[in-house]
C-alpha cells in the first residue's frame, strides 16, 4: 500500500520544479546565461553551447518551498536543507563562473572541495552538538554498528543512519569519480598518456559510440537495479 506521507511531498516537490521551470528558464534565455562546452569533448555536445545553465536553481527552489511547509512538523529537514542549499550554492558559483568568465571548468577542484568541507563541517558539528541521530549507522546485509564517521543524498542518507548504502544505490557516482581519478593518476604517471578515452567515464563511452540518449539509459538501469539490491540489504 502506497505511503502518502512519503508521497505527497515528492508530488509537490514535482508540481512546484514543473511549474518553475516555464518561468525560470525564459529568464535565464534573456540574461544569456549559456553553457560554454569544451571544445575536447564529445563532438555531440558541441549543440549544448549556448543551453540555459544554472537550471538546477529549479530543484532547489522546489526543495526549498516543499521542505519549509514540513520543517515545523519534521525538524530533522532542517539539516538536510542545510547541506542540500550549501551544496547548491557551490554548484550556483560553479555555474556562475562559467557564464561571466565563460571558462567551462568553473571553480576549480580546490575550490569546490573547500566549500562542500565548509557545508560538511558545519553539518557535522551540528549532529554531534545537537542532533539525537546518533552515530550508529546500518551497514548492508548486516546488523548495525558505532562507527565515527562523518548534498542531499548523503545528508539524508546519515539522518537516516544509511551512509554506507550511498556506495550501493550510488555506484555510477562512484564510478564516476573513480575514472577521474584514474585518468588523472595515470595521465601524471605516464606523462600525458590517458586511461580512459575521455573522464568523466560517461565521456569515454560517448567517445566509443554510444549516443547521450544510451548512456543515460544504461546508467540509469544501472542505478535502479543497484537501489533494488540496496532496498534487499536493509
Amino acid at each position: 500500500m502506497m505511503d502518502f506521507g512519503v508521497a505527497v511531498p515528492v508530488i509537490a516537490s514535482f508540481a512546484v520544479s514543473a511549474a518553475a521551470g516555464p518561468v525560470i528558464i525564459p529568464v535565464l534565455r534573456k540574461l544569456k546565461v549559456g553553457q560554454t562546452v569544451r571544445d575536447d569533448g564529445p563532438q555531440t555536445h558541441l549543440k549544448k553551447n549556448g543551453t540555459p545553465t544554472m537550471g538546477g536553481l529549479i530543484f532547489l527552489f522546489s526543495v526549498i518551498v516543499t521542505s519549509l511547509f514540513y520543517i515545523k512538523d519534521y525538524p530533522k529537514i532542517l539539516p538536510i536543507l542545510f547541506v542540500t542549499v550549501g551544496f547548491g550554492v557551490v554548484g550556483f558559483l560553479d555555474d556562475y563562473i562559467k557564464v561571466v568568465l565563460k571558462r567551462s571548468e568553473g571553480l576549480t577542484p580546490g575550490q569546490k572541495m573547500a566549500g562542500q568541507i565548509v557545508v560538511t563541517c558545519i553539518f557535522a558539528w551540528y549532529m554531534v552538538s545537537y542532533s539525537d541521530v546518533g552515530l550508529d549507522m546500518l551497514i548492508p546485509f548486516g546488523g548495525g554498528a558505532c562507527l565515527d564517521l562523518g548534498g542531499f543524498v548523503a545528508s539524508t542518507a546519515y539522518m537516516l543512519k544509511l551512509p554506507l548504502f550511498i556506495l550501493i544505490v550510488g555506484l555510477i557516482y562512484v564510478v564516476e569519480v573513480l575514472s577521474v581519478i584514474i585518468q588523472v593518476t595515470y595521465f601524471k604517471a605516464t606523462h600525458g598518456k590517458r586511461f580512459f578515452k575521455m573522464a568523466p567515464i560517461h565521456h569515454h563511452f560517448e567517445k566509443c559510440g554510444w549516443s547521450e540518449t544510451r548512456v543515460v539509459a544504461v546508467f540509469s538501469i544501472v542505478t535502479a537495479l543497484c537501489c533494488l539490491v540496496a532496498l534487499a540489504a536493509v
